[in-house]
């Protein structure tokens, strides 16, 4: 018997408002890093720098490595993975500074390298799923929709994802900002995004979807680069490395939720 569209919702609600455990203190540093952040009293404090990148080979074959691809990453991840075919519940308080600023890649209008949080699969290049990414004049955006824009800088913002992680008609998605609902999809499969060719989601070839790995989720700042066909693909000098926002990409997280569910 299908469930009618408002109680769907409702338990995508319920499940979101549901008192859950942080669990911020449990979260890894990614080995990708280029540098380690903070945590302190419960909020980790993040500092990209622009002259840090990791040197190690991702391990894949590629010979590739942040480094040499021009990629600036500090970041996270939680401690369990959550496997296709469950549901779960992710949230987060993020802090964004006021003097923020980056405008995106002038070469890349439609795409911004700054992400702060991902969920993408354990394994396989161009294989990430969902994204939140961070710019001065759009402010943070899940999936090209507003979370918050850029007044709400200099104070404390909640993130929430209710998902379905399934590759059949069954699956939900639901994001909501500061208790807004920005984004729903419901009778669907998410295992797989619907714009994966798009052009502003580089890190998602269709090709190379492989629906079985567990989904990691991953929190702090990625500053994509331009890999090791920078040369083509760059601004001017050549270089693998992107331009860097003039003040710095430095945020605070707190209070990180994930939670699996049963509806």
């Amino acid at each position: 018997m299908k469930r009618p569209l408002s109680l769907i919702l409702f338990f995508l609600f319920s499940a979101g408002q549901s008192s859950g455990k942080d669990i911020s203190r449990d979260f890894e540093i990614v080995r990708f890093s280029a540098t380690k952040p903070d945590f302190s009293k419960g909020i980790w404090a993040f500092d990209l720098q622009s002259d840090k990148c990791n040197p190690k080979t991702y391990g894949d074959g590629r010979g590739e490595s942040p480094c040499l691809g021009g990629r600036r990453s500090i970041q996270i991840r939680a401690p369990k993975h959550v496997k296709p075919g469950q549901k779960a519940v992710y949230s987060f308080e993020i802090f964004i500074p006021s003097d923020f600023r980056y405008d995106g890649d002038p070469r890349y209008p439609a795409f911004s390298r700054l992400f702060v949080t991902e969920w993408k699969r354990l394994k396989g290049a161009k294989n990430h799923l969902y994204e939140m990414a961070l710019e001065s004049h759009r402010g943070a955006t899940f999936e090209r929709k507003v979370c918050f824009s850029p007044k709400e800088f200099g104070k404390w913002n909640t993130f929430q994802l209710s998902i379905n992680w399934s590759g059949k008609n069954d699956g939900y998605l639901e994001a909501r900002c500061n208790g807004r609902v920005i984004l729903s999809r419901i009778n669907t499969q998410t295992l797989i995004p619907p714009d994966c060719a798009a052009e502003y989601k580089l890190q998602c070839d269709p090709a190379r979807q492989n629906t079985k790995p567990d989904i990691m989720w991953v929190i702090g700042p990625n500053l994509y680069g331009y890999g090791k066909n920078y040369r083509e693909l760059s601004h001017s000098p050549p270089s693998a490395f992107p331009p860097f926002p003039p003040n710095g990409v430095k945020i605070m997280v707190r209070n990180i939720q994930v939670k699996r569910t049963r509806r």
